[in-house]
């Protein structure tokens, strides 16, 4: 069984206010929840872990170069 967790206790993770949890609720948008009645939320662990997931950001451990490829058209060079 999953471990329910209170607004107060999900938004102490994340980082974000109650409030915005609470708009999110309001809007129906980002991590679902659970509503036990009516003052009564609560999220489900593997919810909020599988929210934090897809935001995840893979980072390559040697930074990319930009390439630059230059073209040089035949009538540039002076070739026939």
């Amino acid at each position: 069984m999953n471990k329910l967790l209170t607004t107060d206790e999900v938004a102490e993770i994340i980082r974000f206010s109650a409030e915005t949890l609470a708009q999110w609720r309001r809007l129906r948008k980002e991590i679902p929840f659970i509503c036990l009645g009516p003052k009564c939320v609560r999220y489900r662990q593997c919810d909020l872990d599988a929210w934090i997931e897809k935001r995840l950001l893979a980072v390559d451990q040697r930074p990319q170069r930009d390439k630059v490829i230059l073209v040089v058209s035949d009538s540039i060079r002076g070739t026939p």
